[in-house]
């Protein structure tokens, strides 16, 4: 799948030559690029830590776990019934990406293994710890809207104003839309690394259309602000205070349980405690739990009056401009910009978080399109075999540490998605000793939320990640919203009104 990196790390020799490769002038900004240092990466880390040295609470090393785990990872498959619908809108899928790119980018060096053939021990402790590094901050700051580009560029800004890219006019652009709603890009280059590129904090905010114009909101909404009068730095305190809300107030009470939710914020982070002068990003969320999104992809989007039936390769293929229906343009065309209410108020709801994953995620593409084969091709295989080699826990004994209701035998057998899966399960020893990113789902498809242990770690990770942010609101007395259509509520909906994304 087009600039899909789930399931994969980006190698700090492959960024390099990446930035290096794109050290070109953009002509259309008058800019010069120098290719950036890699400086102030923050670490990865494990939550329950006293997990790590009980060989019990991973799941066993052996050649035969990592065949169980592919065959787990194969029966995982959505086949797009319309009552696996959940009852969240799908914006909040791509927010949750979003989100994910927002604090964790996982950068590694020739020692982590390649999870794609063969069979592999998990890492150790100090080989991971060395190997493996965070190209991400993880504050809630929107330093992917507000950083410096990924490709070393400074972001296109004007005085006061972050800079957009004209959509190519083809004369069906929808109702009430302007013509400034795609990112600034790279001119055509013949490195399709660089190739039309955009120029944002995070390149994976453009890896499909749906988070691509989820980023464009939020440079609508920054200047929206600076023309009610704020100037920069007021500007993009006010948003991040506001980003800040709607992850723990919208996003999260969405997703989570929200009595969970509550406890953290009233009384405290309990297991995970960072400090603002050495962040870390805990692997038992980043590379297991913070993957339950991906069971909420849908295969095909109602997008906007133009394309009302999207499939979802279709919207990777229109930011790589693969395809006759884009290859000739140079921005994205007018007609794929994006109806925000169709992916708030319905018709798209985000698919149940379950043990299922749609068809597409188990066909995925190189960044070029070729389709991947063997363990590659699927990502419910590359989330489970990465599992494995990065340590987490069994999402038993992640149960154990937080306190929890801990899923029996007969629990999980009764969650399967189908026969297959619970034979599976069976066979392989899992219903005993679960891994992580699978037991979440597994926990989640009991209700409408994420059980116990998925709550527990996505709400102590985005509060921990906002209490440590430089303009927390958690740190300031009574901070509340007053940006939303209802006074002290700031929700989804209300950034893409702050951003003219309804008109």
């Amino acid at each position: 799948m087009a600039r899909m990196h789930h399931g994969e790390v980006i190698s700090l020799d492959k960024i390099n030559k990446t930035l290096n490769e794109m050290g070109l002038r953009n002509t259309n900004l008058l800019i010069v690029a120098t290719p950036p240092v890699l400086t102030g990466l923050t670490g990865f880390g494990f939550m329950f830590q006293d997990l790590q040295i009980e060989p019990d609470s991973r799941l066993p090393i052996s050649d035969a776990t990592i065949d169980s785990l592919i065959k787990l990872g194969e029966t995982m498959e959505d086949p797009g019934a319309p009552e696996f619908d959940s009852k969240i809108p799908s914006a909040y899928t791509y927010f949750g990406q979003f989100l994910n790119h927002e604090i964790t980018l996982e950068t590694e060096s020739d020692k982590v293994v390649d999870i794609s053939e063969g069979y592999f021990a998990p890492m150790t402790r100090n080989d991971l710890s060395q190997a493996l590094k965070n190209g991400r901050t993880p504050t809630l700051d929107l330093d992917s809207v507000y950083g410096t580009a990924t490709n070393g560029w400074p972001i296109p800004k004007q005085c006061n104003s972050l800079l957009l890219g004209p959509c190519a006019e083809t004369g069906n652009r929808p109702q009430g839309k302007g013509i400034m709603n795609d990112l600034r890009r790279q001119p055509r280059s013949d490195n399709p690394d660089a190739d039309r590129k955009a120029i944002i904090g995070d390149a994976r905010n453009d890896e499909n259309l749906v988070i691509s114009q989820l980023h464009v909101a939020f440079v609508h909404a920054h200047n929206t602000l600076v023309a009610g009068g704020r100037n920069f730095a007021e500007a993009k305190k006010t948003l991040i205070q506001h980003f800040q809300w709607l992850v723990i107030h919208d996003f999260l009470r969405r997703i989570a349980n929200p009595g969970i939710v509550d406890r953290v914020l009233e009384s405290g982070n309990q297991f995970y405690k960072p400090i603002a002068c050495d962040p870390y990003m805990p692997l038992e969320f980043s590379a297991g739990v913070f993957r339950f999104g991906h069971s909420m992809v849908r295969m095909s989007y109602n997008y906007n009056e133009f394309h009302t039936e999207v499939g979802l390769l279709d919207l990777f293929d229109a930011t790589s401009f693969r395809g006759d229906q884009f290859k000739e343009f140079e921005q994205i065309p007018d007609h794929w910009i994006i109806d925000w209410k169709r992916f708030v108020d319905g018709p798209n709801f985000a698919r149940r978080i379950d043990t299922r994953l749609v068809e597409p995620l188990r066909s995925l593409r190189d960044s070029h399109g070729s389709a991947l084969t063997g363990r590659k091709a699927s990502l419910a295989v590359r989330n489970l075999l990465r599992g494995y080699l990065l340590r987490l826990p069994t999402g038993q004994r992640v149960a154990r540490a937080i306190g929890v209701e801990v899923l029996s035998p007969e629990d999980l057998k009764r969650t399967a998605a189908n026969p297959d899966q619970a034979e599976v399960l069976q066979q392989s020893g899992f219903l005993e000793q679960t891994p992580l990113w699978y037991y979440i789902l597994a926990e989640a498809s009991r209700g409408e939320t994420l059980g116990p242990v998925g709550s527990t770690i996505v709400a102590e990770v985005l509060v921990g990640a906002t209490r440590i942010s430089k303009h927390s609101i958690l740190n300031e007395a009574n901070w509340y919203p007053t940006l939303g259509k209802e006074p002290g509520v700031f929700r989804l909906s209300d950034l893409f009104n702050l951003g003219n994304g309804w008109a």
